[in-house]
């Protein structure tokens, strides 16, 4: 397995020959075979729309996230917390993330469903943590899925700040943690410098556009 981190929480992985790309909020040229959405907001829903009719790939999403993208005349693919679909031999697993999730239209707030994470295990099981706050069932999902790479938001106001996402790298136990959610906006960013010191060799700080095997 492979990945690219696209800037803010975008994410490309690519096994088997697929690409599986999460939070599209890029403008990094894709072409995706499945796109996974953590929840609506503008900054994470990014292209979806555009990709989809242009590519045509597989759209995973909360039901009501799903829902909203269907009356765009996108084909997704609704599931929700604890569930899974397997594509193109892919398996990918909603599952909890603390946070909120809305489009706005004509300045209106549209509800589309709770936000979420991603577990995908192709050769390699990744997590990511989509917008979220720190919580203790983050121990979880190590148990249950043992991801071998969490990508963990860590600028803090809108999500889970250094301090918080090193518990969490603590709660996962992954061989390596993956910066994410920073740096994006003034409200966001961060040094890192507490995760450099805590974790060392398993921060893994990726350039953006560039390929990295897990």
């Amino acid at each position: 397995m492979k990945f690219r981190w696209l800037g803010h929480s975008a994410l490309e992985l690519e096994d088997k020959g697929k690409k599986i790309v999460v939070d599209p909020f890029t403008e990094e040229s894709l072409e995706p075979d499945t796109i996974c959405l953590t929840h609506g907001h503008s900054d994470h829903l990014g292209s979806t729309i555009d990709l989809a009719k242009k590519y045509n790939p597989k759209v995973v999403a909360i039901f009501e996230l799903a829902s909203y993208l269907q009356s765009k005349g996108i084909d997704a693919i609704g599931i929700n917390m604890g569930g899974s679909v397997i594509i193109d031999g892919i398996e990918i697993t909603m599952v909890e993330a603390k946070h909120s999730s809305s489009v706005i239209e004509e300045g209106k707030i549209i509800y589309t469903g709770e936000p979420c994470g991603y577990v995908i295990k192709g050769s390699k099981t990744a997590y990511h943590a989509g917008d979220t706050s720190l919580f203790s069932d983050m121990r979880l999902i190590k148990e249950l899925y043992a991801p071998d790479i969490s990508f963990l938001p860590v600028g803090g106001f809108y999500t889970m700040d250094e301090r918080q996402a090193l518990m969490a790298a603590e709660l996962l136990g992954s061989h390596k943690i993956v910066p994410i959610h920073y740096n994006t906006f003034d409200l966001i960013k961060t040094d890192l410098n507490l995760l450099k010191e805590k974790l060392g060799e398993n921060l893994l700080v990726p350039e953006k556009g560039m390929t990295y095997e897990i």
